[in-house]
């Protein structure tokens, strides 16, 4: 058997057939705060992964004409960085997933699972324990304040007052092809998207 790249891994899962044929069941698309383009919910990807309607991958280097490319490029690493943390934790503590194994997908991902599966008992096990005692994961490591005592931001409200005309959303228009949903999100993350610290 030949080690495998996480894209060519990707290329045999049941989630990219079902995200194809779309048979997986994804929220549907909805409108970005302040904006009028609905775009659908998305997997954000490294550049070795294809680039398709729910995965999102950065523009390269020969690709990256503009700022907002670059900003575009440095959003989608900082949420691709929650997982890599998460991989690294888990690595950390459960060493077969540091170094390179011969194993079927479906072995593997038993091992990942176990492996899940241990980490969160041993995460809820610490829960009780004052934040100066942790030994799982010392309070240094989590990337979210506030994730061990499971504090989420609100939801905004959804609802719409649909008797007042003026509450009506402007119209809408559904994006479908790939580089058009990442053109809208390049916009999106320098205009009613943008963040202070991304600039």
């Amino acid at each position: 058997r030949l080690l495998r790249h996480d894209a060519g891994l990707w290329r045999e899962t049941a989630l990219r057939q079902r995200l194809e044929n779309g048979t997986f069941p994804l929220p549907a698309p909805r409108l970005l705060p302040g904006g009028t383009v609905v775009s659908p919910p998305a997997i954000f990807a490294d550049g070795a992964f294809p680039l398709t309607p729910n995965l999102m991958k950065p523009f390269r280097q020969p690709e990256i004409v503009s700022d907002a490319e670059r900003i575009y490029n440095y959003r989608l690493s900082r949420a691709r960085r929650t997982i890599e943390n998460a991989f690294g934790i888990l690595s950390s503590r459960w060493r077969v997933l540091r170094r390179s194994y011969i194993a079927s997908v479906m072995t593997s991902r038993t091992i990942i699972q176990a492996c899940v599966v241990l980490h969160n008992y041993l995460v809820l096990n610490q829960e009780n324990v004052p934040p100066h005692q942790y030994w799982y994961i010392p309070p240094n490591v989590q990337d979210i304040p506030g994730f061990r005592e499971h504090q989420l931001p609100p939801a905004e409200d959804q609802e719409e007052d649909v008797d007042d005309p003026e509450a009506l959303p402007p119209p809408v228009e559904e994006l479908q092809d790939p580089r058009a949903i990442r053109e809208h999100l390049v916009d999106f993350f320098v205009g009613p998207g943008s963040v202070p610290w991304q600039w």
